[in-house]
């Protein structure tokens, strides 16, 4: 478990800098670019919490991840390619936030699962946590996506 821990921790820090670098981008509108920003943020938190909660005891820690490592190295892959698109800045604010909504969908779906695998209560509860985290993310981006349209119908 606390491999799948660490493979968390590392996409965590990957959509931190994924975020930071879509909020830099000066292409975008304020509004894009203060929801990448706050999204980096909270992956930064994101972070410190899986961080913090690897100093959980082992056997605190006992349990079957429902995810395989060919999984979460798929997962890791889809963080860090997400990565090189976002340093090569060519992405439109639409497309950033898009490929993003993927990310995080597959993050929570990630997430759910292992919070429905056998384990310790705390151990569900914390995959729950960072599920519901992803989900928050999910509404962010919708949202300015939805407002993003909605000022396009009336310009």
């Amino acid at each position: 478990m606390r491999d799948l821990l660490i493979e968390c921790y590392k996409i965590e820090k990957l959509a931190e800098k994924v975020y930071m670098q879509f909020a830099d981008n000066s292409a975008y509108s304020k509004a894009v670019s203060e929801t990448f920003r706050e999204m980096a943020t909270e992956e930064r938190e994101h972070a410190r919490i899986i961080d913090m909660f690897m100093q959980t005891p082992e056997h605190e820690l006992d349990a079957t991840p429902s995810l395989t490592k060919d999984q979460m190295d798929e997962m890791l892959r889809l963080a860090k390619g997400l990565l090189v698109c976002a340093e090569k800045s060519d992405l439109s604010a639409n497309e950033a936030m898009k490929l993003a909504l993927q990310v995080e969908e597959q993050l929570v779906q990630a997430h759910a699962n292992n919070a429905l695998s056998p384990g310790s209560p705390k151990l569900t509860a914390f995959f729950a946590d960072l599920s519901q985290y992803d989900r928050d993310h999910i509404d962010k981006l919708q949202a300015c996506i939805d407002a993003r349209q909605q000022q396009s119908v009336t310009d």
